[in-house]
Formats: C-alpha cells, sequence, structure tokens
C-alpha cells in the first residue's frame, strides 16, 4: 500500500521483528542528530497498530519523515490522534551506503527514487519508476491503431533503465536481479 505522503509500508508474517524497548521523542531525536547532516537520509519506522499488528515503515526521505513524526507524535511517540498507535523502533541510516533486495528496491523506485546493483557492470547504469501516462505517437502504426481519444498512446506503469551508452529502455528483472541482497539508492 503506498500513502500520499510516499511512506512505503509492507508487512510480512514470516519476518522476525527486531526486539526494542518502548522508544521516546527525545531518544529519536537524539538518534536523529547523529544523521541530521546527511543529504540522503532513510528510516525504518516499527508502529503498533491499534489490532496489535506492527507496521514496517521505510522512508526514502528520512528527514521529511523526522518533520513528520516530530509534529504528529507526542514526547512518549504515540500519534496524537489514537493512542493505540505508537513508535516500537527505528532505524536511521544513509540510503547511499545501505544495501538492500529486491523487494526493497521495488519500493523505493515506487517512492520516485533510483536504484542500481553493485552486481552491474556499467558505470551509470539504474533503473526508475515510470507511471502511466500518455504519448504523442511515434510510429504510423501506433497511430493507426494504439491511439486514445485524445489522439495520444496510452500506456502502463512500468520500470525503465539508464544503460552505459546514456539511452533509457524498458527493463525487465532477471532471476539474478530478484535474488541479488546488493541493490542500493542511487
Amino acid at each position: 500500500m503506498e500513502k500520499a505522503n510516499k511512506d512505503l509500508i509492507y508487512e510480512d508474517v514470516n519476518m522476525k521483528m527486531p526486539e526494542f524497548p518502548r522508544v521516546t521523542k527525545e531518544d529519536f531525536m537524539s538518534q536523529y542528530e547523529k544523521y541530521k547532516d546527511s543529504p540522503e537520509l532513510a528510516l525504518n519506522l516499527y508502529i503498533h497498530m491499534p489490532d496489535d499488528s506492527t507496521e514496517i515503515i521505510f522512508n526514502s526521505q528520512g528527514h521529511n519523515k523526522v518533520e513528520y513524526i516530530n509534529s504528529t507524535y507526542d514526547d512518549n511517540m504515540t500519534h496524537k490522534n489514537s493512542k493505540d498507535i505508537y513508535v516500537i523502533g527505528f532505524e536511521f541510516f544513509s540510503d547511499k551506503v545501505l544495501e538492500y533486495g529486491f523487494d526493497i528496491a521495488l519500493k523505493v523506485i515506487q517512492g520516485g527514487k533510483r536504484v542500481a546493483r553493485r552486481g552491474w557492470n556499467g558505470n551509470g547504469m539504474f533503473i526508475y519508476y515510470v507511471p502511466k501516462g500518455e504519448y504523442a505517437p511515434q510510429t504510423k502504426a501506433a497511430a493507426k491503431n494504439c491511439v486514445n481519444e485524445k489522439g495520444l498512446v496510452p500506456y502502463g506503469a512500468y520500470i525503465a533503465m539508464k544503460t552505459v551508452d546514456g539511452t533509457v529502455v524498458p527493463w525487465l528483472a532477471s532471476q539474478t536481479d530478484m535474488l541479488a541482497k546488493d541493490w542500493y539508492t542511487v
């Protein structure tokens, strides 16, 4: 599920949750002080929900999320609109250093960032998310068979890659890409 503020939420019932002591805003802001000068900051939040589940929120725009937490949660890290929603843990990290799996890479590109693999040989290669849209037909066949009522060719969302030679092409993940744990934010 994607929220308008670009928080990326996922749940995995097989994931073992890290053990965290109950945190305070003072703890949170103290940790943030160590990272506040980092231009590329990411943040994992572990949020207790009213149904006793835990949502894991990965946010690649950590500075914005800190502002949101600071204005929306009280000193005990409880949401101001619900006593049953509270932060049970967090992790700050620089997303330039972090490596992760393809599942997180998908969340990151859907949030508007670019990702690449350390295992790719080409310099400057990365992938990014292209939302659905429409474009002017580029061929006679498209103009004759694919245009909508506005005279444009509609297309669905897809993942694009900037290649070594600087061109952009649609991209399809290989099994190696999907199983790799060396994805990082560009």
